[in-house]
């Protein structure tokens, strides 16, 4: 029932009461006949019950409630201060305190993972699929990272959901692909999502045939690096293939010529040791510079092995577009390793470098 109801009823019934005893005394005068004089009390009574109940309706807006909304929690309270308070508040005792209830709001992440979809393999040549829900910004990029064992760094930028590249040994790799913002040239990933890792066996390439001219010496197995035709032959010319006793840690010029347009296009040097990674190599690598090639010749300084630890080598002379993945690793491979004076070697070579010509060697 509310206090207004409350107010009413009390407030009739006093009233009938007082209009009861103002009767007894009509009557007694005999001014007025006695059942007449009952309606009309009575429905003075009800009138004065309807309208003081209408007239305290009128003001229940302004009495505290344990009414809530969806935002607000109303706890009313008492209160002894004497400090003033709304003038639209019935009582200068209650108090209502307005506590904000406020719900977790869960932000979906800006950057979604990419969902890797699977790896067709062919021969040593690898090819990685990944999809994305979200368009690409101007200054995000896939950063591809594989390895044997861990992933690493993004060894390869690219805007394309797929990516083709030569693996150069058998083993247990992980993978993943993760959005990068910043610029490919300088390999600095700010890293805004990475995609789950998963892992895949590469069991290796088919053996290579059968050399027609077979060295002393048993090399480490090697497949060619396969990449987009060129308009270009080269040869190694300074050293034999199934030269024997090279010394190692230490310089030795490689040299050898070479024919078509290189317009656009950079020579590499690669040593591929037993480790089975390769090396670019680079006669300044803090400088980060290619082969250096002119009217017909190029020459190289490479190094080769451990002291007092004969081993055999590959060395393959490669050509490579400017600015293509490829090239791009191998500058970086070399920026890395002057940084940190530590150089591990490429476990895979990116697309976009084409093998000239290669020999075995093998160290003293």
């Amino acid at each position: 029932m509310k206090i207004t109801d409350v107010v009413a009823a009390v407030t009739a019934l006093l009233l009938s009461i007082l209009l009861g005893l103002l009767y007894e005394r009509w009557v007694k005068a005999g001014a007025v006949k006695r059942t007449a004089t009952r309606i009309i009390v009575i429905s003075l009574a009800l009138l004065l019950a309807i309208s003081i109940n209408a007239f305290l309706a009128g003001y229940q807006i302004f009495v505290p409630t344990s009414a809530t909304t969806e935002t607000l929690t109303l706890t009313p309270s008492l209160t002894s201060t004497s400090s003033p308070t709304d003038t639209s508040t019935p009582t200068s005792t209650l108090k209502a305190t307005l506590t904000p209830t406020r719900k977790p709001v869960v932000q979906p992440p800006l950057y979604p993972e990419p969902e890797l979809l699977g790896i067709d393999i062919i021969g040593c040549k690898a090819t990685f699929h990944w999809k994305w829900g979200e368009q690409l910004a101007e200054e995000a990029y896939f950063g591809l990272r594989v390895g044997i064992g861990d992933p690493g760094y993004s060894r390869v930028w690219t805007k394309e959901d797929q990516y083709t590249c030569t693996l150069a040994e058998a083993g247990e790799y992980v993978w993943e692909v993760a959005i990068c913002r910043g610029d490919p040239k300088a390999r600095v990933c700010e890293q805004l999502a990475v995609s789950e890792r998963k892992t895949f066996h590469f069991g290796g390439c088919q053996p290579a045939p059968t050399p027609i001219m077979p060295c002393s010496f048993v090399a480490p197995y090697r497949s060619p690096i396969e990449g987009p035709s060129v308009d270009v032959e080269a040869s190694i010319t300074s050293i034999e293939n199934c030269t024997d006793n090279l010394p190692t840690s230490t310089s030795i010029s490689l040299g050898g010529t070479y024919s078509g347009d290189l317009t656009d296009k950079e020579l590499w040097v690669l040593v591929y040791p037993p480790g089975l990674s390769y090396y670019p190599q680079s006669r300044d690598a803090c400088r980060s510079l290619s082969t250096m090639f002119r009217d017909g010749r190029w020459v190289e300084t490479i190094y080769l092995g451990r002291p007092g630890a004969p081993e055999a080598f590959h060395i393959v002379l490669v050509v490579a577009e400017i600015g293509s993945p490829a090239s791009d690793a191998f500058h970086e491979y070399l920026d890395r390793g002057c940084r940190s004076n530590d150089y591990w070697g490429l476990n895979l070579i990116p697309e976009g470098a084409t093998e000239l010509d290669s020999i075995v060697v093998r160290t003293k």
